[in-house]
């Protein structure tokens, strides 16, 4: 399967993984990750305005060039 995050900012966003954020699974006596990004707004100025758009795709994995491509049809819809 391919899970793709795609965001519209080259920077600054900082991807991060907790071991144990998503809380405990009994089940399996373990803990469930967390995957999580931050926006980073350096010198921001009051009133200053920011935003992330973002895209989340699910869906059975058909090679990279599939994925250069919906990156493409993506970044072109935005723009």
């Amino acid at each position: 399967m391919l899970w793709l995050l795609m965001l519209d900012q080259e920077g600054p966003v900082r991807l991060c993984m907790s071991p144990s954020g998503g809380g405990t699974c009994p089940e399996r006596s373990t803990y469930n990750p967390a995957w999580d990004f931050q926006y980073i707004a350096d010198q921001a100025q009051a009133g200053q305005e920011f935003r992330c758009r973002a895209r989340l795709v699910y869906k059975p994995y058909q090679g990279r060039g599939e994925i250069l491509d919906l990156y493409r049809t993506w970044k072109a819809h935005l723009s």
